[in-house]
């Protein structure tokens, strides 16, 4: 396999790139959301023309960073199973799945050139060039969604939501439809359990569906309405028209950051107002979930493929906060770390949200080898998306 790589890597020339500026300067649209990949690409070089050798130093790095995003999208034994076929469409024509990228610096040293690229990698373009080819993505990675879906039909005063005091049945006639179109694709349940224990209005916030989904260890939370109501015929006497309308919106529940929404609206005709309800919420919620489907998974995927979102439990901050302070600064820094959110913030502990390129162990890992004058830390936890840690101040502060 690493030999057939290498093959597709040096393959991929200046001409190449000049190919791929059309996609360099359309950028990522906000649909399509990228996987940020830091890569080291290198070449030979070749008499005086160093402007050749740094762009193929540059067309190696695309061309990993094209790589380690389709790894992460598919199991190891897909790829190997599929080689032939990945390496004749996907690892052939790597420049199309570029979004843009940077190169941030390079070096030369005696014969070789090396250049560090920051790249944006297009999970869309990647994941319909898989489908087209008739290779599945790994139905693990799919993650676990919680529907919080408040149902109103025609002629009903209220809400009913299955965290409230009106019954749906399973799920409601929205949800249901919609759960079918997740599940099709790969994406599982996360039932509830019954009714909180806090009273929650229907209309939920994002942040109340959010704390919804942590409690019912869901990855995604799905919130919003559905509303079915008369709408005004035109099939005359015999036909009562009824107007379905949904609108949700998609959280992941690690970090709390909106990954999908959408709305949708169908008119049924009945003699029945429930069946009319039902009706046109169900083909409004069909419609809805394909779309809302397609942008939670582009966006899961394009959060697993390059980066990895860590919660970072720390504890030992109670009377020493400045010691806090200097960990997060330092972590701010840290090689691969992208981005970190404070989710919550008590007397003693604290939970950020990093975002880091690469897996939890090698963050681990690599906060331990940050040095503190003041104090160490005590990892003993590091495993699926959580890092446990004490701050623990050296004697001579204590």
């Amino acid at each position: 396999m690493e030999k057939g790589l290498r093959f597709v890597f040096t393959v991929i020339t200046a001409a190449a790139l000049i190919s791929m500026a059309a996609v360099v300067s359309a950028g990522a649209a906000k649909n399509d959301p990228v996987a940020t990949v830091y890569t080291v690409g290198h070449s030979r070089i070749q008499g005086a023309d160093i402007s050749a050798s740094q762009n193929a130093a540059i067309a190696d790095s695309l061309a990993r960073a094209v790589t380690t995003v389709l790894t992460g999208l598919i199991p190891l034994q897909t790829a190997v199973g599929n080689f032939q076929v990945l390496s004749e469409t996907v690892l052939a024509n790597t420049d199309r799945f570029v979004a843009d990228y940077k190169m941030l610096t390079e070096s030369i040293h005696g014969k070789e050139h090396r250049v560090m690229v920051k790249v944006n990698v297009s999970v869309q373009r990647l994941t319909l060039a898989l489908n087209n080819v008739g290779i599945p993505l790994s139905e693990k990675q799919y993650p676990r969604i919680l529907y919080c879906i408040a149902e109103r039909w025609a002629g009903d005063d209220d809400y009913r939501y299955w965290w409230g005091d009106q019954p749906l049945g399973p799920l409601g006639s929205a949800t249901d439809a919609m759960a079918g179109v997740f599940k099709a694709r790969g994406f599982p349940v996360a039932a509830p359990a019954g009714r909180p224990a806090a009273a929650l209005p229907a209309e939920l916030s994002p942040a109340q569906a959010v704390m919804l989904g942590r409690q019912l260890k869901a990855d995604v939370v799905v919130v919003g309405q559905a509303v079915a109501e008369e709408a005004t015929s035109t099939m005359g006497a015999t036909l009562r028209s009824f107007s379905g309308s949904i609108s949700v919106g998609a959280y992941s529940v690690g970090s709390g950051q909106e990954i999908g929404q959408a709305r949708r609206v169908y008119v049924a005709t009945a003699d029945d107002p429930a069946y009319g309800s039902r009706e046109a919420l169900n083909k409004a919620a069909l419609m809805a979930g394909e779309e809302l489907a397609k942008q939670v998974s582009l966006a899961w995927f394009a959060q697993g493929a390059g980066s990895s979102e860590v919660e970072v439990h720390v504890e030992g901050i109670s009377g020493n906060v400045a010691n806090f302070v200097r960990f997060r600064g330092a972590l701010s820094t840290m090689s691969g770390v992208d981005s970190i959110q404070r989710r919550e913030m008590q007397q003693d502990t604290a939970v950020l949200i990093v975002v880091y390129q690469g897996n939890v162990k090698a963050l681990a890992d690599a906060m331990l080898r940050q040095e503190f004058d003041t104090f160490g830390l005590n990892i003993y936890e590091a495993q699926g998306d959580r890092i446990r840690l004490q701050l623990v101040p050296h004697k001579a502060q204590q």
